[in-house]
């Protein structure tokens, strides 16, 4: 559907199976506020299933229940505790 973390195959086995920190969210967000209508065509002539408002609810439903201890991949090898009030902002509206 979305991926939040394009990556490198390093930084790819480094992230595993963990969620991606704040800073990744926001970016993603944002790359979707702005760029949704061209990434909606892009999607569209590729034939790749593509639902920008459903991704972010997914997202939302996800991040937003996340306990504060929960590790999010910020970096190869570097993670972060989970910042609810990033999260929440960079997943609002």
């Amino acid at each position: 559907m979305q991926n939040l973390v394009p990556a490198h195959p390093g930084c790819n086995e480094s992230k595993s199976d963990h969620l991606a920190a704040a800073e990744h969210v926001t970016r993603w967000a944002e790359r979707l506020r702005v760029h949704g209508g061209d990434l909606d065509d892009i999607a569209r002539r590729a034939t790749w299933e593509h639902d920008a408002g459903r991704a972010l609810a997914v997202a939302r439903v996800i991040y937003l229940r996340l306990r504060p201890d929960v590790r999010l991949w910020q970096a190869r090898d570097a993670f972060e505790r989970a910042d609810r009030d990033a999260l929440v902002g960079a997943l609002a509206g």
